[in-house]
């Protein structure tokens, strides 16, 4: 399992390095119209790291676990975005 971590771990950073850049730079009131390009980024990064590695027998758990974990990232921060107050 510690490998199938390690080949997630770069897109959960992209996805938390974008959520914190969309925190930081986007108007409060639009944060969540942000959180598509977050994801679509780091679905890059998930199918790019797994390049190396490609065709191995557990190419869908790594990229099932890539994509769970940036789920949860950019979901969490959704939440918290939504219930902010906009101004």
């Amino acid at each position: 399992m510690g490998r199938i971590v390690a080949n997630a771990a770069p897109a959960w950073v992209v996805a938390l390095a974008g959520v914190v850049a969309v925190a930081l730079v986007a108007p409060a009131d639009e944060r969540t119209a942000w959180m598509p390009v977050v994801v679509a980024l780091a679905l890059l990064v998930v199918f790019v790291a797994q390049l190396p590695s490609a065709g191995g027998r557990q190419l869908q758990t790594r990229l099932s676990v890539s994509v769970a974990g940036l789920i949860v990232i950019v979901g969490a921060a959704t939440a918290v975005f939504a219930a902010l107050p906009a101004g």
